[in-house]
């Protein structure tokens, strides 16, 4: 899950595991109440410096090493030049490598901060 505030970066608060075999269908509802309290920053550091640790928030002794924004490949090792070079608009993060189910192609996914929207999150709502 991620966080989003005015004029602040997209931050990532918590990882939760949940298997959605359809992300596509528009019937498709997930409806869950989660309470967050603030995460475990991971205090054994088992991740790379290109990792951001998350701990599952339904499995507390379970944690996640995500790739941060602009990383993708094995242990997040390959800096993504299109993630690198602005793909996304500023403050918003770029995932790199995302298969649309609907496109069929990988391109880099961005994820917009608050009252950004857009598949790069270049349009602004206040605008």
């Amino acid at each position: 899950m991620y966080e989003t505030q005015r004029d602040k970066q997209v931050s990532l608060i918590a990882g939760w595991q949940y298997s959605i075999d359809f992300d596509y269908l528009p019937v498709f509802l997930l409806a869950k109440v989660l309470r967050l309290t603030k995460p475990n920053p991971c205090l054994t550091n088992p991740c790379n410096k290109n990792q951001q640790c998350q701990q599952l928030i339904n499995d507390q002794s379970k944690y996640l090493c995500l790739c941060k924004s602009n990383f993708t490949g094995e242990g997040c090792s390959i800096e993504d030049s299109r993630c690198k070079n602005g793909f996304c608009a500023a403050q918003a993060l770029c995932k790199p490598d995302y298969q649309s189910l609907l496109r069929g192609n990988q391109s880099p996914y961005c994820i917009c901060p608050y009252n950004r929207y857009g598949p790069q999150c270049d349009i602004n709502i206040d605008d």
